[in-house]
């Protein structure tokens, strides 16, 4: 496990940006989201190799609890803290339960509907993972910027940085000093949002995500020496309790697009789907998934 090196400061935004505050900031509203999402993906291991291909479907049930603060005429604070359990049908050593905080700081340049705005952000997460490989934390921080462009469209941009740290895995008998720590990663992406309103109740949204840095993947016992022979990976480790066979870390790159569409029940209530397509590539190897999602969330 490498040193975390980003939680240390997330963790010390919140006070530090409360403490320069100005002493008329109010607190102006108090977030509560309940929500419940169920998920599948016809390659939920990210391998490259198509008959190895797993199918999945799993679950999260999750709350969010956040505070909003007024900290200038355009300017607002919003920090939450998360808690989520997921489950899994078939690999059940992926089950686990995620805790996390974040601060957003958002500024609108101006009055109007149609007047840019920015965010900065920062998030930590304890991945509690009923797996010893898997099984750590994430931090991210990044910056979001966007306008409205007429009455029915919105436009956002987002540049983030990410770092994961896992734990360590089981070496190959014929390859003991290759390091085990497959989910020690580190990437950046840049993701680009276009939102439409259908209606008073639809949102639809299309989002194109580019990744660079580090991608994990899995592949069959019997496809390991491929790997090694033509990605070189970073770290590599068997993954009995995961997936089988075992999972790699490389240098790559990765694509996704994905169709978002948000239903209002209520002011309060809500339905979210989305449809992703994944693609994820090395130096020779490279991976496809879909992935769907269906949820509902309360807010109150």
């Amino acid at each position: 496990m490498r040193k975390c090196t980003w939680a240390g400061r997330v963790l010390l935004l919140p006070p530090l940006l409360l403490g320069s505050m100005p002493a008329q900031a109010e607190w102006v509203e108090w977030l509560v989201e309940p929500s419940y999402t169920e998920y599948w993906s016809d390659n939920v291991s990210f391998t490259a190799f198509p008959a190895a291909e797993l199918s999945e479907r799993w679950r999260e049930l999750g709350v969010s609890v956040g505070r909003v603060y007024q900290v200038a005429d355009h300017s607002r604070l919003q920090l939450t803290a998360i808690a989520m359990g997921r489950q899994f049908d078939k690999f059940s050593t992926l089950d686990g339960e995620d805790l996390g905080v974040s601060a957003g700081l958002r500024h609108k340049y101006g009055v109007g509907p149609e007047t840019w705005w920015s965010q900065a952000f920062a998030e930590y997460w304890q991945l509690r993972v009923d797996n010893t490989l898997r099984d750590g934390d994430r931090q991210n921080f990044g910056l979001r910027v966007g306008r409205r462009l007429s009455p029915r469209w919105d436009f956002s941009a987002e540049l983030a940085w990410v770092e994961r740290d896992g734990g360590l895995g089981l070496p190959r008998p014929v390859d003991p000093d290759r390091p085990t720590n497959v989910y020690d990663m580190s990437h950046q992406y840049l993701a680009l949002n276009l939102s439409a309103t259908i209606s008073e109740r639809l949102l639809s949204s299309v989002v194109y995500t580019y990744r660079d840095g580090e991608i994990d993947s899995q592949c069959p016992t019997a496809n390991v020496g491929v790997v090694v022979a033509s990605e070189n990976p970073s770290a590599l480790s068997r993954d009995p309790d995961g997936f089988g066979g075992c999972v790699y870390r490389i240098d790559g790159s990765g694509q996704a697009l994905e169709l978002q569409l948000n239903y209002a029940f209520t002011g309060h209530f809500g339905l979210q789907f989305s449809a992703r397509q994944i693609r994820g590539e090395g130096r020779e190897l490279n991976y496809e998934a879909q992935q769907i999602r269906l949820g509902v969330a309360y807010r109150f």
